[in-house]
């Protein structure tokens, strides 16, 4: 394992490259092994990112390693048989994770995702949804978050379910810290996983990678309450790129947690009334069809008002499909085009605030679009 967790530290080396590198070599021991002129040969690889991968050490490996054994935690790599083809397909899934507890060969099961700071009306929605996919043996899937998350945790537990959290920090690392004695019950009867090693705080630029992961390994999500700009309304973005059927709980138009859920049915989502929802159609046991490599599927634009400026730049490179992206993310992307930026200098140029940014950019180094570079820097891939 020592070797899977060498590949995922080296800088700006991110899902996509990596899964070039083994589809050429077969096995991350074979490109350390590998000269600079063999990685060389890979697509898009150039002399410095050869230097880059024959610059990285096994050190900060061995200390990985030894933290997983101290902390008690498991790895999955991409090619273990526990690592679900559903997610596997997805070109931007990542190729490690550490996780404690027990992976299921069916882990594949329904997201519940929503509002920290949820109604009574979203907490009952929450658990009555979990009891019912634990009672017919579906794996509960959420972020172990304050509010839906932790009620459909919770219901799907006292329901003799099994569930599954993914982090926003390692698997060892509690986050919120209430929910301690939650994280240990899901650990005896589930599994938290994270693609951050053991020791990691949960940190802001995190939890979009997070919420990409919870959208992998769910067959179908139900957002129960979401205010705009929510992290569940990101869960459901990132749901809908990958062919996820996604269910939003309708509400009253004035309450701020129902806006984000109101707007997703506006926008295509399939309105929620009843768990037997969840169920229905093709059966979520099923197995689903291989996805397209998520670069290739179309984004819907936030906003069909891209600005003037941004387009005349963009619309003759080769390197940009202008219909993939929302007006936001392409002044993101026009903005390091320019040179490497850090985030304060990526808010001057686009007005955007940091939060805004974070989420946008962590989508686009997710589709290979972007990296990030020592000293807190990103770039153009």
């Amino acid at each position: 394992m020592i070797y899977w967790i060498w590949l995922n530290t080296i800088d700006g080396l991110g899902p996509v490259m990596q899964r070039k590198l083994l589809n050429h070599f077969k096995n991350p021991k074979n490109i350390f092994d590998a000269d600079e002129y063999e990685i060389m040969k890979v697509k898009n690889l150039g002399i410095i990112r050869a230097k880059e991968i024959k610059n990285t050490s096994l050190e900060k490996s061995k200390k990985i390693l030894d933290k997983c054994e101290k902390n008690k935690v498991k790895i999955l790599s991409i090619y273990d048989d526990l690592y679900p083809n559903q997610v596997k397909n997805i070109i931007s899934s990542p190729t490690l994770l550490y996780y404690k507890g027990e992976i299921r060969k069916n882990i594949m099961g329904v997201g519940i995702v929503g509002s920290r700071r949820c109604t009574s009306y979203g907490k009952t929605i929450a658990i009555e949804a979990a009891s019912y996919l634990a009672k017919n043996n579906i794996t509960v899937i959420s972020g172990m978050a304050k509010g839906i998350d932790g009620y459909a945790h919770t219901a799907c537990l006292k329901a003799g379910g099994y569930t599954v959290a993914f982090l926003g920090s390692s698997p060892d690392v509690c986050y919120p810290k209430e929910h301690n004695i939650l994280m240990e019950s899901i650990i005896e009867n589930g599994a938290v996983i994270s693609e951050y090693p053991p020791e990691t705080k949960a940190l802001s630029k995190h939890f979009p990678k997070r919420n990409f992961l919870i959208s992998s390994f769910s067959q179908k999500l139900l957002v129960v309450e979401a205010a705009q700009k929510s992290g569940a309304l990101i869960t459901a973005h990132f749901s809908s790129k990958i062919n996820r059927k996604v269910f939003a709980v309708p509400n009253n138009i004035y309450q701020k947690t129902s806006s984000g859920t109101n707007n997703l049915i506006l926008e295509g989502a399939k309105i929620y009334l009843n768990p037997e929802q969840l169920l229905e159609d093709e059966h979520i046991l099923k197995s689903i069809k291989k996805f397209e490599d998520i670069n290739q599927i179309k984004l819907k634009p936030e906003n069909q008002n891209y600005k003037n400026n941004i387009n005349s730049k963009l619309k003759n490179d080769d390197n940009f499909d202008l219909e993939k992206y929302s007006s936001k993310e392409k002044m993101i992307i026009e903005s390091i085009k320019e040179g490497t930026k850090l985030i304060s200098e990526i808010m001057n140029d686009t007005n955007l605030n940091e939060r805004e940014i974070l989420e946008l950019i962590s989508i686009l180094e997710l589709e290979g679009v972007v990296r990030s570079i020592p000293g807190g820097r990103w770039k153009i891939t």
